[in-house]
């Protein structure tokens, strides 16, 4: 074989192995396979799900501004006094975007997801709306009032991109963390 490829001129490069082991411990990169892809979605889902819905929940008013690109959060209505969050169709072209094996059984995940439906209720005082009603009627979908409180309803699609860590072992997930979020309307 080697004069073959001699004689054909071909430009490659050959390393034997003496075993299919010396083989798989020296090109496969083991960090990018330390998860099964295929499982970690069914293992994943509710942790992401529950996750994403509490730090929707927590968002400060800076969050808000943020996420919802509206400055009425920080400048005019400062007094939010609740948020829930309620996902509808679950995740949507979910992917590991990298993984690394940490200590033990523990495996950091950077992963990436859509939210394909999320509703957020936004409550607010009643005089807070009433004040700024053209702008606040521009993020949400629908207003609620009820006893002096205006729940803002909007329907958004998150964009996570997220990390956290895996433990292979016990199936146990902790750690969550949000790098980046987009949400589109």
């Amino acid at each position: 074989m080697l004069d073959d490829i001699k004689k054909n001129n071909v430009k490659i490069n050959i390393k034997p192995f003496a075993s299919l082991f010396d083989f798989i411990n020296s090109t496969v990169d083991r960090d990018r396979h330390s998860i099964d892809f295929y499982k970690s979605e069914e293992v994943f889902e509710k942790f992401i799900e529950e996750s994403s819905v509490l730090f929707i929940e927590e968002l400060s008013n800076i969050g808000l501004k943020n996420y919802l690109n509206s400055p009425i959060f920080e400048t005019k209505v400062k007094d939010v006094l609740d948020i829930r969050a309620e996902i509808f169709e679950g995740l949507e072209d979910p992917q590991v975007m990298n993984t690394k094996r940490l200590s033990g059984n523990d495996i950091y995940v950077g992963y990436r997801y859509d939210l394909r439906r999320l509703i957020i209720e936004i409550d607010i005082p009643e005089i807070d709306y009433t004040l700024n009603k053209d702008e606040l009627d521009r993020i949400s979908y629908n207003v609620e009032i009820n006893s002096g409180v205006a729940t803002l309803i909007c329907y958004v699609r998150p964009v996570f991109n997220v990390s956290f860590i895996y433990n292979d072992a016990d199936e146990e997930l902790k750690n969550f963390e949000v790098d980046n979020l987009v949400i589109r309307r």
